[in-house]
């Protein structure tokens, strides 16, 4: 860390500084520190890390809890934006955090926008999808709120409170959506090291459900 610190003091080069702000959110979970780093790097011209640091200042916000600052600051930087790959990715950022909110009707908007722009081989495509098939599969169901919780956890590193959440859940009419959230939490236990519970979780989801065969693998 001495070494990258110096670097980025005694130098102009972007690269230590980002890797130093990348000890600082990852490792060292000091998420002032990074983001002050990171906000550092954008003062630079546009350069190979700009693009990443405007992700992690946002992810930084939502590991805060801090979703609605993070909707300003996307809204501020997008009328800054001039490349559009920084245009995509904060319209990216912005469904994450618009589906923790659960704002479902200006979140269906921003989906269907992000993906006709947006290439198939792009990183954060399937994770599009993904929050698409979810606001389809649970926006009416009561659970949807506490669903969107959750996940808003799991990105916080929070898995045991994801977990708890998740485990309140199993209460729908649909037997779809009630295995979908046993899978889910299944697949928290497994991260946390409790593969025991991940397995009686597991076996309880039904053998004709479309998710058993996810559950298996």
């Amino acid at each position: 860390i001495n070494i990258y610190d110096s670097l980025s003091i005694n130098t102009k080069k972007v690269k230590p500084l980002y890797h130093l702000a990348e000890i600082n959110y990852k490792i060292l979970e000091d998420l002032d520190g990074a983001n002050k780093l990171y906000n550092q790097i954008l003062t630079k011209k546009y350069n190979q890390y700009y693009l990443l640091s405007i992700e992690k200042i946002i992810d930084i916000m939502i590991s805060k809890g801090e979703l609605e600052k993070g909707l300003e600051y996307i809204k501020s930087q997008m009328n800054l934006a001039k490349k559009e790959d920084v245009k995509n990715i904060l319209k990216i950022k912005e469904i994450q955090i618009l589906f923790y909110l659960h704002d479902i009707e200006i979140l269906n908007e921003k989906i269907t926008d992000v993906l006709k722009i947006i290439n198939k081989n792009d990183s954060y495509y399937n994770d599009i999808l993904k929050i698409k098939y979810d606001v389809l599969l649970l926006s009416e169901n009561i659970n949807f709120k506490k669903y969107t919780k959750a996940m808003h956890k799991v990105f916080q590193n929070k898995r045991t409170e994801a977990i708890n959440i998740l485990n309140t859940m199993y209460n729908s009419e649909d037997d779809l959506i009630n295995n979908k959230f046993k899978l889910d939490c299944a697949k928290l236990y497994f991260e946390q090291g409790n593969i025991i519970e991940s397995l009686e979780l597991i076996a309880l989801v039904d053998s004709n459900n479309p998710y058993k065969e996810e559950a298996i693998i």
